[in-house]
This record gives C-alpha cells, structure tokens and sequence, in this order.
C-alpha cells in the first residue's frame, strides 16, 4: 500500500481513520508465547498516536488488533481463563490518549474471538468475533464481519455472516 509504518492515517469522506499496529518484541521467544511478542504498542507508536489525533480536526475511527476496552471474557472459548490475553498489554496508555479526544468516536478491535460493544469513558469499542474461526468450535468459521454506516457522530453497525458451507453436509449429499 505504500506506507512506510503499519501504523498509519489516513482520511476518507469527512473522517479520520486511523490503523494501530502492534510492537514485536524480539526479547520474548517462541516459548513466551508467539502471538504475545505483539501485544503491545511502542512508545515510538504511542507518541506518534498523540500526536496525529492533536494534528486531526475529523470526527475518527480506530483499528487496532488486540482489543483496548476492559473486557472479563467470561464465557469467551479462548479468553476466559486469561482473559488478558485477549487485550492489548499497555492498552491504558492508549486508552488515555483515546478518552482525551472528543473527535475518536469508535474503536474496532479483533483478536477476542466474538462480537461485542463495550463503553468506556464515554468511547465506543466494538470487537469483532471471526472471519475464519469458530468460537463454538464445530468446525464452520462464524463468518463475521461487520457492516458500518456513518453518519455525523452516529456509528450505526450491523453484525453480518459470509455463509459458509458445511463441508459434513457437503460430503453426506454426494
């Protein structure tokens, strides 16, 4: 795409979208947990957030991959034993920078494994169930994604499916 960072900016139709990326911490090994040597931002990314919000006059969206909002994951497959394995590490330091800026009016993270809506300090924060993995492991992916439509200030979502064939089914009518 260009971009010389993942974690970047960029603005569409009278908004502000911003792409968090995550830091690799190349002091953690394999054995420390694989996916978890990017559970953090970088301080490099931290400053560089402060200052493209104090920069932005646009109402704005963030995306970020390790969920921000406090969630306990109780009922969650893969989190609710760890529930802070779902979450990004210094999610706080990001979370203040966020609650300061009137113009962040959603954030939208993954990683969780299910779709919700959390509020905190007045923010929105939708995680996003999966594209192509099943939280009620029966082998279909959940198919989900979802559909945004703006307007002003207002973020109006509505939780969509890719239909997925079930490959069970599939074989049993042949």
């Amino acid at each position: 795409m260009g971009y010389k960072n993942a974690t970047f900016s960029f603005d569409l139709n009278g908004y502000h979208f911003i792409i968090l990326t995550t830091d690799i911490r190349e002091d953690l090994g394999e054995n420390d947990g694989g996916i978890y040597k990017t559970q953090c931002m970088s301080e490099k990314e931290i400053d560089w957030l402060k200052e493209d919000l104090a920069k932005n006059r646009l109402l704005c969206i963030i995306f970020t991959h390790f969920g921000l909002a406090e969630d306990k994951q109780i009922g969650n497959y893969w989190f609710e034993k760890n529930p802070e394995d779902g979450l990004m590490n210094n999610r706080q330091d990001v979370k203040e920078i966020i609650k300061s800026d009137d113009n962040v009016i959603a954030v939208f993270s993954g990683h969780q494994h299910w779709t919700k809506q959390l509020k905190e300090d007045g923010k929105n924060y939708y995680v996003v169930g999966s594209l192509t993995d099943n939280i009620d492991m029966l082998g279909i992916p959940d198919g989900i994604y979802l559909e945004v439509e703006l307007t002003d200030r207002n973020v109006k979502i509505i939780e969509k499916h890719i239909k997925v064939e079930d490959k069970n089914a599939t074989r049993n009518n042949k």
